[in-house]
C-alpha cells in the first residue's frame, strides 16, 4: 500500500471514521454513517444470544437461517456470527493498524461487554458506553472466555 493512501486511511481512523468495507448494521446515507435500522435489529439479537442466552455461535447461525433471518441475502455461517461479536465498530470504535479510535458514528451495542481475556488476563467489566470509552482490545479474547464462561443452554433452536 503506498504511504500516502496508507497515511489518509489512518487520518481517517483518528477522526472516527470506519476504515474499509461497512459492517453488517451500517449505512451511509448524506455522506455519513447511521445505522441501518433493520439490519441493527439482527446484530443486537446476535449479541443477546450470545452474551444473554449463553448460545454457541453455531446454534446462533443456524437458528437465524431457520427463521430466514439472512443478512443482505446471505445465509449465516458461525464464522460470521463469531467475526460480528469480536468487530469492535458495533461499540463505536473504528480500529487502524492495531490502534483504537473514538468513532464519529453511532454504536449499535450500547453496553460493552468484556470478561476477561484468553489466557485468562485482564478483568472482566460491563459498563455503558461513552465519549470517555477507554479503549479495551480484549472483545476477541472476551468472546473466547465468554465461550468457557457464559451460561450453558442446552436447548438447541427449534425447526
Amino acid at each position: 500500500m503506498s504511504i500516502k493512501i496508507s497515511q489518509g486511511m489512518e487520518k481517517s481512523a483518528v477522526l472516527g471514521k470506519i476504515v474499509g468495507r461497512l459492517p453488517y448494521g451500517y449505512k451511509t446515507e448524506d455522506n455519513e454513517i447511521i445505522v441501518n435500522i433493520d439490519e441493527s435489529v439482527l446484530v443486537k439479537l446476535v449479541f443477546k444470544l450470545y452474551f444473554d442466552d449463553g448460545w454457541g455461535f453455531s446454534y446462533i447461525a443456524k437458528y437465524l437461517n431457520q427463521q430466514e433471518m439472512l443478512r443482505r441475502g446471505k445465509i449465516w455461517h458461525k464464522s460470521t456470527v463469531k467475526r460480528m461479536l469480536e468487530n469492535r465498530t458495533y461499540y463505536g470504535v473504528t480500529k487502524f493498524k492495531g490502534n483504537e479510535y473514538m468513532g464519529d458514528f453511532p454504536a449499535i451495542i450500547k453496553k460493552v461487554r468484556d470478561r476477561g481475556g484468553i489466557d485468562g488476563r485482564g478483568g472482566g467489566f460491563s459498563r455503558e458506553h461513552t465519549e470517555e470509552y477507554s479503549s479495551t482490545r480484549q472483545t476477541k479474547e472476551s468472546v473466547s472466555v465468554s465461550r468457557k464462561t457464559r451460561k450453558r443452554v442446552d436447548k438447541k433452536p427449534k425447526g
